[in-house]
C-alpha cells in the first residue's frame, strides 16, 4: 500500500516550437497526474532545466514520496536524458524507471549494440563511419541509417534506407545523412520482415515480460514497412493511418517464447528497472533481431507499454501504480 503523498513529476521542456515528439511529454504528464489522482496520490509537474541548485529546491519543498521521471531529452539532447536521474541518485531521492547508468548507455545505439553482440544477442550487421566494423557487412545490400543518440524514430523516414554497393559507398551516405539531419549517424544492415516491440515491468511477483505486440504495416505497394518518424507521430499521414498494433499472434508460440526470452536477456544486460521497451525485426527467416532498447519508452495510454500492459488485464492507473511502487521499493 502506498502512504498518501505527493509524487512530483519531472518532464523536458517544452515549447510551442517543440516538434511533435517533445510536445507528447505534456500529454503523457497529463495521464500520469490522472492516473496519480485515481490511484488516491497527489502529484504536482515540472519542467525539468539544468540548474542543480534550483531542481534540488523543487524537490526539498515538495519533499515527494518519489519523484516519476518523464525527462526524455536535458537542453534539447536524448543523448543528455541520462542527467536527470543522475542528479535524483545524487540527491538520494527515489524516481521511476531504469539507472542514469542504463539510459546513458542505451540511449547510445551503437554502444548498446556493441553490448548486445558481446553478449551472444543477435543485432543487425552495422558500421560507424571510420570505425573497424565489428561483424561482415554484405555488398551490395540495404541498410538504414540511424542517428546514433536519438529515440522516438527522430531522423527516419523512407530515405534513411539505401542500398549500398560496397563499403566506401555505405560510409559515404551515412556521412551525408549526418550532415543532412544534422545528428551523428550509423549505418544498421536492413532486416526485412516484421516488426515487434515488447515491453516489460517489475511487479511485486518480479520481472514480467508482456505480450509481444507486432506493428502491421497496411501500407500500400512501394511505401516502405518501417517504423519512422511520420509513423509514429505524424498525424494524417497514410504511415500514421496505416499502422496498426496487433497481439493477435496465435499459433506462433516458438516465436513469442523466442521473443520474450532475447526481451529478458536484455532486461538483465543493460540492468534496466520499472519499466522499458525492447524493439525487433524478425526477419524472413523468423529469426529476431534486437533493433534498441528503450529504458524510458513512452507512457501515454496508447502507447505500446500501456497496450501491452492492458494485454495482461493491468488499467491504465494500474499500470502507473505499479510503476511508483517499483520506485518505492
Amino acid at each position: 500500500m502506498i502512504e498518501k503523498k505527493r509524487i512530483t513529476i519531472f518532464h523536458n521542456p517544452v515549447t510551442d516550437d517543440s516538434p511533435e515528439d517533445e510536445k507528447e511529454v505534456l500529454s503523457a504528464a497529463e495521464e500520469v497526474t490522472k492516473a496519480i489522482s485515481e490511484l488516491g496520490l497527489e502529484s504536482v509537474t515540472r519542467p525539468f532545466f539544468m540548474k542543480p541548485d534550483e531542481m534540488l529546491g523543487i524537490i526539498k519543498e515538495d519533499n515527494p514520496l518519489c519523484i516519476f521521471n518523464l525527462v526524455e531529452s536535458v537542453l534539447g539532447s536524448c543523448r543528455l536524458s541520462y542527467l536527470a536521474p543522475a542528479m535524483f541518485e545524487y540527491w538520494d531521492v527515489p524516481f521511476t524507471g531504469s539507472s542514469s547508468e542504463s539510459i546513458m548507455i542505451t540511449t547510445n545505439k551503437v554502444l548498446t549494440k556493441k553490448m548486445l553482440l558481446a553478449r551472444g544477442v543477435c543485432t543487425a550487421p552495422w558500421i560507424t563511419p571510420g570505425e573497424r566494423p565489428f561483424m561482415r557487412l554484405p555488398f551490395p545490400d540495404r541498410y538504414i541509417i540511424k542517428p546514433v543518440f536519438e529515440d522516438a524514430s527522430v531522423g527516419l523516414d523512407a530515405e534513411a534506407v539505401i542500398t549500398a554497393v560496397n563499403m566506401e559507398d555505405l560510409e559515404d551516405r551515412t556521412r551525408l545523412r549526418s550532415e543532412m539531419i544534422k545528428k551523428p549517424c550509423f549505418a544498421e544492415r536492413f532486416i526485412e520482415g516484421r516488426e515487434f516491440n515488447i515491453s516489460i515491468m517489475d511487479t511485486p511477483e518480479g520481472i514480467k515480460v508482456m505480450p509481444p505486440a507486432e506493428m502491421h504495416f497496411l501500407y500500400t505497394e512501394g511505401m516502405l514497412n518501417i517504423m519512422d518518424y511520420k509513423a509514429k507521430w505524424a498525424e494524417d499521414t497514410p504511415e500514421y493511418d496505416l499502422t496498426k498494433r496487433s497481439f493477435n499472434l496465435e499459433g506462433e508460440e516458438e516465436l513469442v517464447e523466442a521473443l520474450k526470452k532475447m526481451s529478458l536477456k536484455c532486461w538483465k544486460i543493460f540492468s534496466l528497472r520499472g519499466y522499458a521497451r525492447v524493439d525487433f525485426r524478425v526477419d524472413i527467416f523468423g529469426k529476431p533481431w534486437v533493433l534498441e532498447i528503450n529504458a524510458n519508452p513512452c507512457l501515454q495510454p496508447e502507447s505500446g507499454l500501456a497496450a501491452a500492459a492492458q494485454e495482461t488485464g493491468l488499467s491504465y492507473a494500474q499500470t502507473i501504480g505499479q510503476i511508483i511502487s517499483s520506485a518505492c521499493h
